[in-house]
C-alpha cells in the first residue's frame, strides 16, 4: 500500500492479526538466519530454505496501524490505481464478453481537495476529472453525493425509530446512535469495544450504497450479464475506505464480486495525472451527465448542488433537523443548526390554528477542542435532543468511555460481553446522536487527500508532513461553498425519490433494509502467540 503509514490516525501498536506459520515437523533443531532482506531456515545438514514473507490483505487488516507502520518485512497487498490500469488494458485486449463497464465514483471531499490545491472551482475539477477518466477508457463517472442522499435519509429515519422505541414505542431503541460512514472508526469499534456496536447506525456509507446501486439497479438497467460486469472504482479521501470495500459483508458470493472493486485515494488520482503527463489545469472541461449526480442547469450553466453541515457528510445537521421536524413539528433550516436559533412566537399548526407549544431553541455548545461540539434542542427549558460531533482519536476515546455500560470491561481478555445501551430523553443520557469521524477535522483531512507541494533546497519534492490547519480549512471552505451556492434537500432529490419507488419499493421497505443497511462484528482478541512477534 502506498503511503500506508497514513492508513489510520490511531496510535501505533503491535499487529493482532493471527498468522499461520507452517513448520517442518522434521526440523526440530533447525535455525533461522537472515541476510538483512530475506529469512532462511537452516537445517542440521546445512540445507537452507528461503521462508516466504507474510502477506496481509485488506481483508485481514484491522486498521490498527500496528504492522503497516513498522519496518518489518511484511507485504501489505492493497488496492491501487494500478488495478484500474489493469482493467482498462483488459478491456482493450479481452473479448467483448469479458469487457467490464468501468464506473468511477468521485467523492466531494476529493473534489474539494483538488480545488484547494489547484485553485479551481469544485465544478471545474469535476468536469475536468470526468473528461480525464473518459479519456482513459472509463465508461461513467458518478457523484458520491448522490448516494449520500440515501445515507442521510436512511440514517435520519433510523434515528427517529430508535428514539421513539426508547420513549415508549416498541422496537430496538439503542441510543446514542453513532454515525457509520467512517470505516476507521468502525474497525476500531469492532476490534476494541464490542459493547458499542449496537449503537452504530446500520446504514451503509455513501460509498457502499453507490456500490449496491451500481451492481444491482444500474447493471440490470444496462442489460449487463451480471453485477460482476460492472467494475466500480471509488475515489475517496481516506485509505480506510479500501478496508471498508474489502469487508466480507459487501461481497456477493453468487457473482463473486464486491460492491466496490477498487478504492483509490485523491492522491492516487493526482499520481495518475502525473503518470499520464497531463496537468489538471490543461485538461478540458466536459459537461457532467445527470447519471447519479447532483448537477443542475444546462451544459453551459451547470451547477453542483451541495449538502449542509460538515464536510464529513452533514449527518449531524440533517438528522437533527429531520428529528426535530418529525418529533416536534418544527421546521429548522441548516443555518439554525449551524448558528443556533430561538423562537418566542406561538407555534402555528398545519391547519392554521395556534398551538400551545412552548418556546423552543437550538443551542450550540463548543467543546474543549475544535473537533468536538454539541447541538441541543430545547422545548421550554427542557433539553429534548442532544447531538454531538466527535472527530479524532482523542474525542472517540472519550465517547466510548462515557458510553460504556456498567459491569463491562474494556480491552483484551474481558470475559463478560456487555449489554446494549438504552437511553431516553429523561434518563441522563449525554447524547442521542454523535457524528463520529476518525480523522481530526473529519473527512476533508483524510490521509489520502492532497497537500501543498514542498521542495528541498535542491528543488526536489519532499514530504513536509501533515497539511497545515489553514490549508485544511481552505479545503473545508471550498467544500461548503457548493452547498452555499445551491442546496438541495436529500428527500427533494427527484432521482432519489424515483429510485426509492422503482428500485427499493418505497421507504422502510424490506428491500431498502436489505440493500441500504449492514451489520457489524466483534473481532475476537488473540490469545495465542503471533508468529510474527517471535524473537529468533
Amino acid at each position: 500500500m502506498e503511503k500506508s503509514a497514513q492508513l489510520t490516525p490511531f496510535p501505533f501498536q503491535a499487529c493482532i492479526k493471527p498468522v499461520e506459520v507452517k513448520k517442518n515437523p522434521d526440523a526440530k533443531d533447525s535455525t533461522v538466519r537472515t541476510d538483512g532482506r530475506n529469512y532462511y531456515e537452516v537445517s542440521v545438514d546445512g540445507t537452507e530454505t528461503q521462508l516466504e514473507a507474510a502477506t496481509i490483505s485488506l481483508n485481514d487488516c484491522l486498521a490498527c496501524s500496528g504492522c503497516i507502520t513498522s519496518a518489518e518485512s511484511i507485504l501489505v497487498a492493497s488496492q491501487s490505481h494500478h488495478d484500474v490500469y489493469a482493467v482498462l488494458a483488459s478491456n482493450i485486449s479481452g473479448s467483448p464478453e469479458e469487457r467490464k463497464t468501468i464506473v468511477i465514483t468521485l467523492s466531494p471531499q476529493s473534489r474539494a481537495s483538488f480545488a484547494a490545491k489547484y485553485n479551481l472551482s469544485p465544478l471545474s475539477v469535476h468536469r475536468k476529472l470526468y473528461g480525464f477518466f473518459k479519456t482513459l477508457g472509463c465508461d461513467h463517472v458518478v457523484d458520491a453525493s448522490f448516494a449520500r442522499d440515501f445515507a442521510l435519509i436512511e440514517s435520519a429515519r433510523e434515528f427517529v425509530h430508535r428514539f421513539k422505541s426508547v420513549n415508549g414505542v416498541p422496537g430496538q431503541g439503542v441510543l446514542p446512535m453513532l454515525a457509520s460512514a467512517c470505516p476507521g472508526w468502525i474497525c476500531y469499534a469492532e476490534k476494541t469495544h464490542d459493547y458499542i456496536l449496537p449503537n452504530i447506525s446500520t446504514t451503509k456509507s455513501p460509498q457502499q450504497i453507490m456500490g449496491t446501486l451500481l451492481k444491482t439497479h444500474f447493471a440490470e438497467k444496462m442489460g449487463l450479464s451480471s453485477p460482476a460486469s460492472v467494475y466500480h472504482v471509488s475515489v475517496m479521501p481516506c485509505y480506510d475506505k479500501k478496508l471498508e470495500a474489502s469487508r466480507a459483508d459487501f461481497y456477493n458470493d453468487v457473482y463473486r464480486t464486491r460492491d466496490v472493486d477498487t478504492v483509490i485515494t485523491t492522491g492516487e488520482v493526482e499520481r495518475m495525472l502525473k503518470e499520464k503527463g497531463v496537468s489538471l489545469h490543461d485538461l478540458p472541461e466536459f459537461p457532467i451527465p445527470d447519471l447519479f449526480s447532483r448537477v443542475s442547469g444546462t451544459d453551459v450553466t451547470q451547477e453542483l448542488s451541495g449538502s449542509e453541515g460538515s464536510s464529513s457528510g452533514g449527518y449531524l445537521s440533517y438528522i437533527f433537523r429531520y428529528a426535530v421536524r418529525e418529533l416536534y413539528g418544527i421546521q429548522l433550516s441548516p443555518a439554525h443548526v449551524e448558528l443556533g436559533a430561538t423562537s418566542q412566537d406561538p407555534h402555528i399548526n398545519a391547519d392554521g390554528s395556534i398551538s400551545e407549544f412552548p418556546a423552543w431553541s437550538v443551542v450550540i455548545r463548543p467543546g474543549r477542542n475544535l473537533d468536538f461540539s454539541e447541538v441541543v434542542f430545547r422545548v421550554g427549558s427542557v433539553e429534548t435532543l442532544n447531538f454531538a460531533k466527535a472527530y479524532g482519536f482523542r474525542n472517540i476515546q472519550n465517547l466510548v468511555r462515557k458510553a460504556k455500560p456498567a459491569g463491562s470491561s474494556v480491552g483484551p481478555g474481558r470475559a463478560i460481553r456487555s449489554t446494549r445501551i438504552r437511553a431516553s430523553k429523561n434518563d441522563g443520557v449525554t447524547h442521542h446522536f454523535v457524528e463520529v469521524m476518525a480523522c481530526p477535522s473529519g473527512c476533508i483531512n483524510g490521509g489520502g487527500q492532497l497537500k501543498p507541494d514542498s521542495f528541498d533546497a535542491q528543488g526536489n519534492e519532499i514530504d513536509s508532513g501533515p497539511a497545515s490547519k489553514e490549508y485544511v480549512q481552505s479545503a473545508e471552505n471550498i467544500y461548503l461553498s457548493v452547498g452555499q451556492r445551491v442546496y438541495l434537500e436529500p428527500d427533494m432529490n427527484a432521482s432519489v425519490v424515483h429510485l426509492y419507488q422503482h428500485w427499493l419499493g418505497g421507504l422502510d421497505s424490506a428491500e431498502s433494509k436489505r440493500l441500504l443497511h449492514t451489520q457489524y462484528h466483534e473481532i475476537a482478541k488473540l490469545t495465542e502467540v503471533n508468529g510474527l512477534n517471535v524473537k529468533w
